[in-house]
């Protein structure tokens, strides 16, 4: 497993994941390392199929690189201040 990225997203349980930290740690690897290495990664949508799971954990890659939150956008107030054509 290479560590040098800023970002290592890893499709594993919380279980392994903690394992992994371990791991990595005793190799020498920063304190702070958990911060990079994100297990299970996707959002939670509720996804169960495929396409759905892909979906979770593509939006969840653009978070991080983006800089995103992961809040719906209605939560972030209005995007347009003139009305709203029906």
């Amino acid at each position: 497993m290479r560590l040098n990225g800023i970002f290592q997203p890893n499709v594993a349980c919380h279980a392994e994941q903690e394992g992994r930290v371990a791991l990595v740690k005793a190799e020498g690897a920063p304190d702070n390392i958990e911060k990079r290495l994100r297990a299970p990664i996707g959002l939670d949508i509720k996804a169960e199929l495929p396409a759905e799971i892909a979906l979770s954990i593509v939006a969840e890659l653009i978070m991080v690189f983006r800089g995103g939150n992961g809040r719906p956008l209605c939560d972030a107030g209005r995007i347009f201040d003139g009305p709203v054509d029906d």
